[in-house]
């Protein structure tokens, strides 16, 4: 049977013991954090299963589409390797065909400079090439039949950023034909609730993530929408809020 180093046992329970005293002013039983949250943050909302009724309603409406996109990369180091891009499109229609879409990329053949500067460049070509064959992927499925409703993998402000001619004639589309469109994060790392806590107790230090705080508290099916103030991307158009959309204790945004 394996053993564990005890000297990693013991670095695991003190770093246990940390995150624990970081958070236990805002666990305690001293502290409402629901009051807190429906003072500060937003409102907390019930949502309720859809019927087979209104489900039925939504495949008629063309269902949904589903965008996700994703990148492999081959070689060594700078600039000696090859990235292959997918983007994909599915609907949960079965007479609705997917959508495919491909890029490959190599720094050999680009104008980056031969020793980006902490890979950033780098970073800006892989993010943008991911946003834009995402963003394709969706307008060709959208317009093959609109859907009912088009889900987008992962925050849509990258979108504006990487790919902002595109997803404005997204947009387009889908308002002019009534598509609701929204992105889904699973991986959070938002602190929007963490920063108006260290407003209010100023013993709290460090980040404090909005994952972490929410781990547990809404029960399923609940959501908390974030008040226009609090939220940085409103001023682009976009409203958020976390689900706890499982029975998972995790929530998504």
């Amino acid at each position: 049977m394996l053993s564990i180093n005890d000297e990693l046992k013991s670095k695991l329970t003190d770093l246990n013991g940390a995150i624990a005293k970081k958070y236990s002013p805002i666990f305690s039983n001293n502290f409402d954090m629901k009051i807190f949250l429906e003072q500060n943050i937003g409102t907390i909302v019930n949502l309720e299963k859809l019927s087979e009724k209104e489900l039925s309603k939504i495949k008629e409406k063309g269902g949904l589409v589903a965008v996700d996109g994703s990148t492999n990369r081959k070689g060594g180091s700078f600039p000696h390797y090859i990235e292959l891009y997918q983007g994909l499109a599915k609907s949960t229609n079965q007479d609705v065909e997917d959508v495919y879409l491909t890029d490959i990329y190599t720094p050999i053949l680009s104008d980056i400079k031969e020793n980006p500067l902490e890979d950033e460049e780098e970073t800006d070509e892989k993010n943008r090439r991911l946003a834009q064959i995402e963003v394709k992927a969706a307008l060709e499925s959208v317009k093959k039949r609109p859907p009912y409703a088009l889900v987008m993998d992962g925050g849509l402000i990258r979108y504006t950023i990487y790919a902002k001619e595109l997803w404005e004639e997204l947009v387009e589309f889908c308002l002019l034909n009534d598509v609701i469109l929204f992105g889904t994060i699973k991986d959070i790392k938002t602190k929007i609730i963490g920063e108006e806590l260290k407003n209010i107790y100023k013993d709290l230090k460090g980040p404090l993530y909005d994952r972490e705080i929410l781990f547990g508290f809404l029960q399923y099916k609940e959501m908390l929408t974030i008040y226009d103030e609090l939220n940085k991307k409103e001023q682009s158009g976009f409203s958020s809020g976390f689900l706890r959309s499982s029975l998972s204790p995790n929530i998504v945004i």
